[in-house]
């Protein structure tokens, strides 16, 4: 699968398009085909290299909206909307700046929703402070190959 991945702390350069294994679903964790991420300061920070307990190299992306692509948990079915935040997501673990992410079962919420998916896809906010959104405007613009809050699709900058 295709993946932003960060090897060491750095600029929005540090961010890499990278082809990496897809992960495995597996009792307590539910495969997510990730349809849409949100640009959060957080993922800034840690990319920076000011989040001491994160280690490298790691897929970022605390938030994710998606569809179960494989899982072992009796109230998920493959195809079914969810959305995961936080709960270490993009920092313990891989998160959403991935075509797939796996997460645990507990932070996977079914939501239920006739939006179309540009809609669903998280994004910064107007509520979020300007300077978040500036720099989530320039890692998407500076960097070639960057998932995009709001895309719909992977598409060919990869």
């Amino acid at each position: 699968m295709k993946a932003v991945v960060v090897y060491e702390a750095g600029g929005p350069e540090a961010l890499q398009c990278r082809e990496v294994p897809t992960p495995e679903a597996r009792p307590g964790w539910t495969l997510v085909k990730v349809r849409g991420v949100g640009v959060n300061h957080s993922e800034i920070f840690t990319r920076e290299g000011k989040s001491p307990s994160v280690s490298f190299p790691r897929i970022l992306g605390i938030e994710c909206v998606g569809q179960v692509e494989r899982t072992f948990n009796a109230r998920l079915h493959a195809g079914q909307t969810v959305v995961s935040i936080m709960g270490e997501m993009g920092r313990a673990f891989d998160g959403g700046y991935a075509q797939y992410a796996l997460l645990p079962d507990e932070q996977v919420y079914p939501v239920s929703t006739s939006l179309p998916w540009e809609q669903l896809a998280l994004s910064p906010r107007p509520t979020t402070p300007p300077s978040v959104r500036w720099k989530g405007f320039a890692l998407r613009t500076a960097t070639t190959c960057w998932c995009a809050a709001r895309r719909r699709e992977w598409g060919s900058r990869f």
